[in-house]
This record gives C-alpha cells, sequence and structure tokens, in this order.
C-alpha cells in the first residue's frame, strides 16, 4: 500500500473542493478509502474565538463525533501535542503522545474507552489567515498504527502545499465576500452614521457620516481598524452585546442607549446574514451598528392607521408607542401620558402580545421597520 497514487488523487479533490467551496467530504471519503479501519475528519479552528465548526467526515461513528465536538473537544489532551506541532509537519500521536498514557484521565475514561477505533491518529493543521485554521485528523485501531503511521506520515507531509493553498485561496474569497457583503448592507444607510464590524469589533465598512465620526473622534473612533467608542462603559456594553450577536444562531438584534458629546445616542445593533462560500470556512459574523443622536429619532413617522391595521393597537396603545420610539424609557412615556407607571408598564404588555414582541429592543426594532 503506497500513498502516492492516493496523493495525486487528493490533490485534484483539494483542487476542486477549494475552487467549487464543496466536495471536502471527498478528501475524507478517499483518505478512508485507501486505509482499511480508518476515518477521516476535516473541522475549522477559531483559536481565538474556541470555536469548532465546517466538520466533514467519512468513515467515522457519527455519534463518536458529534459528542466529541459537543462535549470533549476542548478537552482533548492530544490537543497540546497539535497545537505545538509546527505547520510543516504531521503529528502522529503513537509517536508524539500514546494513548497508553490517556488512560487515567477523564477524556479516556469518558470518551476515548469508547471507541477503540480512534485510539491512534495523524494529522496536520493548516492556518488560512492569523486566526483561523482547518485540521485533518485520520484516527484508526492501535492494532494497525504500526502499519499506518509512516504512510500517513508521508502522505500528510506532502498534502500540507495543496491543503495551505486551497485554504489560501478560500480565505481569501471569502474576506472578499464579506467586504462586499458590508458594503451591500450599507447602500440605504448613506446619510446615516452606520457601520458594519465583525465579531472583534473590526470596521468591515462604513457610511461617508460614519468616517468623518470615526476621524473626527465623534462619539467612536478607530484604533488599528477596531471600533472603539469614547466613553469605557459604553464600549463595555457595546463589545458584550455584539459578542452575544455574533454567537447568535440566528438573526437578532438589541437596542443601546449611551451618552457621548453632551447628548444621549441610540446605538441600535443588528446581526446580519452570512454569506459563505464554503461549509469548511465559516463567514465571520457581521454587525450592523447604527448610531443615532436620541433627539433626531423621529416618532412622527409612525402611521396609526398602520398600527392599528397591522396590530390593531388602540389609541391609547399607538400613543404609548410613539413615545417609547422616541428612545424613552417606560417610566419617561407614563410622565409625558400623565400615565401611571404600572399602567404604562401593563400597557406595553399588551403592546408585546399584539405585535408579537417579548422586550422594549424588539418593539423598536419593529417600529423603525414600519
Amino acid at each position: 500500500m503506497h500513498p502516492h497514487p492516493l496523493l495525486a488523487d487528493l490533490s485534484r479533490r483539494i483542487d476542486h473542493a477549494a475552487m467549487s467551496g464543496d466536495g471536502w467530504g471527498s478528501v475524507c471519503a478517499a483518505i478512508a478509502e485507501f486505509f482499511p479501519g480508518a476515518g477521516a475528519m476535516l473541522f475549522h479552528e477559531d483559536p481565538v474565538a474556541d470555536r469548532v465548526s465546517g466538520v466533514v467526515t467519512a468513515g467515522l461513528d457519527p455519534a463518536a463525533v458529534q459528542q466529541f465536538q459537543r462535549d470533549f473537544a476542548h478537552r482533548n489532551p492530544w490537543g497540546a501535542v497539535w497545537q505545538a506541532t509546527p505547520e510543516a509537519c504531521s503529528s502522529i500521536s503513537e509517536r508524539d503522545f500514546p494513548v497508553r498514557l490517556l488512560k487515567r484521565s477523564a477524556f479516556y475514561a469518558d470518551f476515548l474507552r469508547r471507541y477503540p477505533e480512534l485510539h491512534a491518529a495523524a494529522g496536520i493543521k493548516i492556518s488560512g489567515s492569523v486566526d483561523s485554521r482547518v485540521r485533518l485528523a485520520i484516527h484508526y485501531p492501535l492494532r494497525q498504527a504500526e502499519a499506518y503511521d509512516p504512510q500517513l506520515h508521508m502522505l500528510l507531509t506532502r498534502l500540507i502545499r495543496p491543503f495551505a493553498t486551497a485554504l489560501f485561496e478560500l480565505h481569501t474569497r471569502q474576506q472578499r465576500l464579506d467586504h462586499q457583503a458590508a458594503g451591500l448592507v450599507l447602500t440605504g444607510q448613506a446619510a446615516e452614521i452606520a457601520l458594519t464590524v465583525d465579531d472583534r469589533m473590526t470596521v468591515l465598512d462604513c457610511t461617508a457620516p460614519a468616517e468623518r465620526a470615526l476621524s473626527g473622534g465623534l462619539l467612536f473612533g478607530s484604533r488599528r481598524g477596531h471600533l472603539v467608542f469614547n466613553d469605557s462603559r459604553a464600549q463595555a456594553r457595546i463589545e458584550r452585546a455584539i459578542h452575544a450577536l455574533s454567537q447568535a444562531s440566528s438573526l437578532a438584534s438589541e437596542t443601546l442607549f449611551v451618552d457621548g458629546e453632551g447628548e444621549r445616542w441610540r446605538i441600535a445593533l443588528a446581526r446580519l446574514p452570512a454569506l459563505q462560500i464554503s461549509g469548511l470556512w465559516p463567514a465571520r459574523p457581521q454587525v450592523l451598528v447604527q448610531c443615532r443622536p436620541l433627539h433626531t429619532v423621529a416618532a412622527e413617522g409612525l402611521d396609526p392607521a398602520v398600527l392599528k391595521e397591522l396590530f390593531r393597537l388602540t389609541p391609547a396603545e399607538q400613543r404609548l408607542c410613539r413615545q417609547l420610539a422616541q428612545g424613552g424609557s417606560v417610566q419617561d412615556a407614563a410622565v409625558t401620558l400623565g400615565l401611571a407607571t404600572e399602567t404604562a408598564r401593563h400597557r406595553l404588555k399588551t403592546i408585546f402580545r399584539k405585535t408579537g414582541t417579548h422586550r422594549q429592543a424588539e418593539l423598536l426594532l419593529l417600529l423603525r421597520s414600519l
């Protein structure tokens, strides 16, 4: 059994997967077929966010893969070995960290002991960018390690270059698509202070008013390409909100109110849809950031007839919506409308029920869309 025929075949499959964005499963399938009893797994790893995604496998028990990904990926003692191995080298478990050294660990007792077909492994890691990389791991029973280890060492070492070229191409195309998507979202926001940022507050694109705000230090600025609010407390709140929106499994939004430049600002955040080239290389989460001085937030655009037609709101509920749309609190709205705070709260709960929203931020997002 000689790996050279497989090397040529795998190189073709890798090139095809990089060009099409798909087909990575065929890479794993070819390895599993060539090495009977072995299974292959490709996955994307974000070491900064401590996140694993885009898992592609062949020849491995799906239940074992799912359990590993969900419960044990970050408790894997082999992880330190894979981490320390240079990218130009392959990792061989029985050479670098034999399974017998794991037998007293919780990882072995709770997981690895149940799956003897995973007891030996070989792998490589390939970075497509500074903070993202892909791992290829081949697992097989310990009894096959003597035969498979030297062959996989040779094969994987020669696969590093085609893999690195393919992943760099994937990363470049995904990055280009991310920036195009960011710019497209801002097309309808040209007159607003609006930006798109990723999950690490990196500014991807911005409108002309936002660019002037960034350079002039109005409310916020840019530091090494990252969005930084002048007020440290506002920065911490917005960072937490953007992180939470980036981790959300579906589109979500949040509205915050912060002080800056002598006035109150409404900061509207919305998670944007992800446009992804390949399942192996995920799109970076993007969040739309819209900033408006509170006194410019117009409530007069809320048409009472629309509120009545869509949600069957009473005139009293419509008046409360108009007050809340200006960015004030329930207490502020109650004072303006001459209501007891509890009456306003009760009325707001009725509005939530009629509009299908659950909190004030969701209601504001809905009202802004009308």
